[in-house]
């Protein structure tokens, strides 16, 4: 499992694979009925998406 500092070290397109991935894997936990998975796989695309918009931050602010 993927922790939030691993986060740091993927590249864009990484990042937008497991947002993807993550997404369709927390729907078909959904459809299951797999709770616990379905967060995971949710908490996963949070976290991608954190990061993501944390880059987006520091480009507008001239940061890179």
């Amino acid at each position: 499992m993927l922790t939030v500092n691993d986060y740091k070290r993927k590249t864009t397109e990484q990042l937008r694979y497991i947002i993807d991935d993550a997404t369709l894997a927390a729907q078909a936990m959904q459809s299951i009925g797999n709770n616990a998975a379905e967060g995971k796989y949710r908490d996963q695309v949070n976290d991608a998406c954190s990061e993501l918009y944390k880059r987006s931050i520091k480009v507008l602010r001239g940061k890179r």
